[in-house]
């Protein structure tokens, strides 16, 4: 059985391309082009995982991380924060590294990352 996935990406081709290949592989996608509503989308779709881009225009991935670590009713979620930015990268990293079992269930990718990496963290 597939998995229910929340996407946040704020660049519609990335939507576009990672909700095919999540569907193709028979998950349930919901997708968002912004970080401001990932909180109540989170709340009301109880998605299993979440792939996050960290560099969005509205609101920064950490801060849409910490909102949804510090939410009891969706800090169990799954979530795959990933950035083309190497510094970004590291803050994420030293934010997870600062408190590991807030951040227990995140992963981090470097884009550009092969496909297969990808569905392997699903």
């Amino acid at each position: 059985m597939g998995k229910r996935i929340l996407i946040v990406d704020d660049t519609s081709e990335i939507l576009v391309l990672m909700r095919t290949i999540f569907e193709d592989e028979q998950h349930t996608v919901k997708v968002l082009n912004n970080g401001s509503e990932t909180l109540e989308a989170a709340k009301t779709f109880q998605p299993d995982l979440i792939v996050l881009d960290l560099l969005m225009e509205d609101k920064h991935g950490l801060d849409v991380l910490k909102e949804l670590t510090e939410d009891s009713s969706v800090r169990g979620i799954a979530i795959i924060l990933y950035t083309a930015s190497v510094i970004e990268a590291n803050k994420a990293q030293k934010l997870i590294g600062g408190d590991p079992a807030r951040y227990n269930k995140v992963s981090i990718l470097l884009k550009p990352f092969a496909l297969d990496t990808l569905l392997k963290l699903i």
